[in-house]
C-alpha cells in the first residue's frame, strides 16, 4: 500500500499532478485514482487505499469544495477521523464546514518549483503525519506516559521522526479569532549588492516559515509598500518586518523593524553587522534571531495578547533579550529581562504568558547568578510560577518551572511535573523538550527521541529542531535527521547548533570521517588529540589510537569542566578508567537537564557494561529512581534486565544497611 492517498476532483487532475511528482520524488510512494486499473472495483479499491493510507492529502479547489465534490468530502472525513488529514488548498477557497479546523496549506499559485517554501511545508508535514499514524497507544494502567512497549515493539524507531503536525503546534496559540499575519517586506540594499538584500529577506521568510508563523507570501509582500489599509486588511496582515543592509568598507550592516499595522506603529528594532566575505553566514545569523525574537512574542500579538502597543513593545524586548544574549553571562541583559517582564506582569496582570516566560527564564537563569542574588529569583519565580497556575492551569511552563526549581536528582518529582506540563498542553515545544532532555539523563533514549521530535515541531523561543534531530540519532535512527540537518545547514550555514547535532549523529552513524570535517576547536592541545586518536580508532579500530587515547587520558587532570568531552571520547576508545575518573567528579545540576546524559549515548556503551556504571547510577539517584518506579533505562532491556536489577538491589540494599 502507498505511503500517502490523494484526494481531490477529477477535474483538477493536471494541476494536482506536479504536487504527486513532487511527493514521489522525496520518496514517498502516492496513490491517487489513475492507479485504478481496467475492471477493478473502484469503490472497494479507494477504500482499501484509503484504509491503508498513512496520510490523506486533501486538495480543496473551487470544483472540490462544490456541489459534487461528495467523494472528496467522504474521503476527508474518513482522514479526519485516523487524524491522517492534511488539507491542501490550490484555489482561494475555504475548506467545506466540519474540515476548517486544521488550517489547509496554500499552493495557490503554485508553479510545480520543488524548492518552495510551501511545498517544503507540505512534505514535512506529511513525514509527521505519517509517524502519527503509527504512534504508540497510551499506558492507561500505568502513570499516563507512553507505553514504553509500544515504543520497543511498534512505531519506536520511526517515533525519531515529528509526531505531531508542525503546523498544528500554533493550535495552540489560536483564538477564535484568525492570528494576525506577518508580512517580509523586500529588504532595501543600501550601497550593498542586490542580492544580499534579497537574501536576507528570503532568509528572514524562510525562518519564520520554519517557526511556524503566519506569513504571506513572497509575491504578495512585494506588492504590499504603499499598499491600501483594505489591501493589507484582505490578507490577514497586522505586521510587518521591512528594514536595509548596506556595506560600509569591510562590514554589512542591517537594520530592521517589526512594525504593527493596525496601529502604525514600530514595536521592535534590531541591528546586527557581519562580514561580506561569509553572506550566507550573516543572513542566517539575522534571520535565525528575528524568527527567534517574533516566535517568543507571538502569544501578545493579536486575539488575546496584550493591546498596549507599550507592553507589547517591552514583551518583543524581553523575548529579543532572552533569545539573542547570553542568558546571565550579561548580566545586564539578565536584569532588564526580568524587569520588563515584571512592569508587563504589574500592567497586564491577566496576560498568562509573560507570568508563565518570568517563572521560567528565572528558574533557568537563577543557577548562572551570584548565590545571593540567585535565592530571591527562584523564589520569585516559585511564587508566580503558582501565580500563573491560578490563572490559567493548563500553562504548561508554569509547570517547567517548578520542576527547574527542584533538586537536579529528584527525578521522580522532576518528570511529573514535566508529564503534567506535556498533559496540559501536548503540543507546546517547552514542556516536550525539557521531559525529553530528562528522559535521557535517566537513559530512556527511545521516548527521548519522541519528546525531542515534539518539541522540534513548534520552535518557540528555542529552536528545538537540533536537540530533537540529536535525540533521534542517540536512539538509533540517523538516516532522516542527518537529511534534515544537511538541509538546515544548507540554508543557514551559521546554525552552529545544527552543526552539532549533524557532528553527532554522523558519529553514531558511524561516518566518522564526514562528521570529523565538524570537529569545533578543542580547548587544549592534549584534548585535540585525545578527540582525534579517539576518531581514528573509531573509524579504523587501530590498536595504536586506542592506546594512545589511553595514555593521554591517564595524564590529564580531573577537571569537572572537561568531564563530557574527555568522558565521550575516552570511552568510545574504550578507556572506562578515564572515563569514569572524570564522571565520579561530575553533579548534575544547571540547567537542571542534560548534564549527565552523555552517560547514555551510543560512544558511552562500554561504560554501561562495566559494573562501576552501577555505582556511578547510586551516585547520581538514579539506582534508587530505577528501582523505585520500574521505569528502566534502555540499556537493561530484554536479558539484561535481570543482571541491573540485581546490580542495582545489591547496590541499594547496601546503602540502606
Amino acid at each position: 500500500m502507498a505511503d500517502v492517498f490523494v484526494s481531490y476532483k477529477a477535474e483538477d487532475r493536471k494541476r494536482v499532478a506536479p504536487l504527486v511528482e513532487a511527493i514521489e520524488a522525496d520518496g514517498l510512494s502516492v496513490w491517487w485514482d489513475v492507479h485504478i486499473s481496467g475492471g477493478e472495483e473502484w469503490r472497494d479499491t479507494i477504500q482499501r487505499q484509503l484504509e491503508k493510507a498513512k496520510c490523506v492529502i486533501v486538495v480543496w479547489s473551487k470544483r472540490s469544495v462544490g456541489e459534487h465534490g461528495d467523494f472528496v468530502r467522504d474521503e476527508a472525513s474518513r482522514a479526519q477521523r485516523r487524524h491522517i488529514y492534511l488539507p491542501v488548498r490550490i484555489d482561494q477557497v475555504e475548506p467545506p464546514l466540519g474540515f476548517g479546523e486544521i488550517q489547509a496549506i496554500s499552493l495557490r499559485g503554485w508553479s510545480g518549483d520543488r524548492s518552495d517554501l510551501r511545498l517544503r511545508a507540505v512534505l514535512r508535514t506529511v513525514r509527521a503525519i505519517m509517524v502519527g499514524a503509527q504512534r504508540p497507544s497510551v499506558n492507561h494502567a500505568g502513570r499516563g506516559g507512553w507505553d514504553r512497549r509500544g515504543l520497543i515493539t511498534g512505531g519506536g524507531l520511526l517515533a525519531a521522526l515529528a509526531i505531531l503536525l508542525a503546523g498544528w503546534a500554533w493550535t495552540r496559540l489560536a483564538t477564535s479569532e484568525p492570528r494576525s499575519r506577518v508580512a517580509v517586506l523586500p529588504i532595501k540594499g543600501l550601497d550593498a549588492d542586490a542580492s544580499v538584500a534579497d537574501s536576507l529577506t528570503d532568509q528572514i521568510a524562510t525562518a519564520l516559515n520554519d517557526g511556524h508563523i503566519p506569513t504571506v507570501s513572497r509575491l504578495d509582500s512585494q506588492q504590499l509598500t504603499g499598499g491600501s489599509d483594505s489591501r493589507l486588511s484582505s490578507l490577514g496582515i497586522g505586521y510587518t518586518i521591512s528594514g536595509t543592509v548596506e556595506r560600509s568598507g569591510d562590514t554589512l550592516h542591517a537594520r530592521l523593524h517589526f512594525d504593527d499595522l493596525v496601529r502604525h506603529e514600530s514595536l521592535w528594532s534590531f541591528e546586527a553587522s557581519g562580514t561580506p566575505g561569509d553572506i550566507a553566514m550573516f543572513t542566517s545569523s539575522v534571520s535565525r534571531s528575528i524568527a527567534g525574537v517574533t516566535s517568543c512574542a507571538y502569544r501578545g500579538l493579536g486575539p488575546g495578547g496584550l493591546t498596549d502597543t507599550g507592553l507589547l513593545s517591552r514583551y518583543l524586548r524581553a523575548c529579543d533579550l532572552f533569545v539573542n544574549h547570553d542568558d546571565a553571562t550579561d548580566l545586564k541583559s539578565t536584569f532588564e529581562l526580568f524587569d520588563d517582564l515584571r512592569l508587563i506582569i504589574a500592567k497586564a496582570p491577566t496576560f498568562v504568558p509573560a507570568q508563565s516566560d518570568f517563572a521560567k527564564f528565572a528558574a533557568y537563569l537563577a543557577p548562572l547568578l551570584p548565590a545571593e542574588q540567585a535565592a530571591p529569583i527562584r523564589a520569585e519565580s516559585a511564587r508566580i510560577a503558582r501565580q500563573t497556575l491560578k490563572l490559567d492551569p493548563n500553562a504548561a511552563d508554569a509547570y517547567v518551572a517548578q520542576e527547574m526549581l527542584l533538586r537536579p536528582t529528584d527525578w521522580a518529582r522532576r518528570e511529573s511535573l514535566l508529564r503534567k506540563a506535556v498533559s496540559v498542553d501536548p503540543r507546546w515545544p517547552h514542556s516536550n523538550g525539557f521531559l525529553a532532555m530528562l528522559l535521557t539523563e535517566t537513559g530512556r533514549m527511545r521516548e527521548a527521541a519522541i519528546y525531542g521530535q515534539r518539541a522540534a515541531a513548534a520552535d518557540l523561543q528555542i529552536d528545538w529542531k537540533p536537540f530533537g534531530a540529536r535525540m533521534a540519532c542517540a536512539a538509533g535512527q540517523t538516516a532522516n535527521p542527518i537529511a534534515e540537518l544537511k538541509r538546515r545547514l544548507a540554508n543557514s550555514p551559521a546554525d552552529d547548533a545544527s552543526k552539532w547535532a549533524l557532528r553527532w549523529c554522523l558519529m553514531d552513524a558511524r561516518q566518522v570521517r564526514e562528521a570529523k570535517k565538524l570537529d569545533s576547536p578543542a580547548d587544549n592541545r592534549e584534548l585535540e588529540e585525545l578527540r582525534n586518536s579517539a576518531e581514528s580508532f573509531i573509524a579504523t579500530g587501530n590498536a595504536a589510537d586506542r592506546e594512545r587515547v589511553h595514555r593521554i587520558g591517564a595524564r590529564l587532570p580531573t577537571d569537572a569542566s572537561l568531564a563530557p568531552f574527555v568522558i565521550l571520547w575516552s570511552a568510545a576508545a574504550g578507556d572506562t578508567d578515564t572515563a569514569f575518573r572524570f564522571a565520579n567528579v561530575v553533579q548534575p545540576g544547571y540547567p537542571t537537564t542534560g548534564i549527565i546524559d552523555y552517560l547514555f549515548m551510543p560512544q558511552t556503551e562500554s561504560m554501561r557494561r562495566d559494573p562501576r556504571f552501577f555505582d556511578l547510577a547510586k551516585r547520581y539517584g538514579l539506582a534508587q529512581f530505577w528501582m523505585a518506579t520500574g521505569l528502566w533505562p534502555d540499556f537493561c532491556a530484554g536479558s539484561r534486565m535481570t543482571s541491573c536489577k540485581s546490580a542495582i538491589l545489591a547496590r541499594t540494599t547496601a546503602m540502606v544497611h
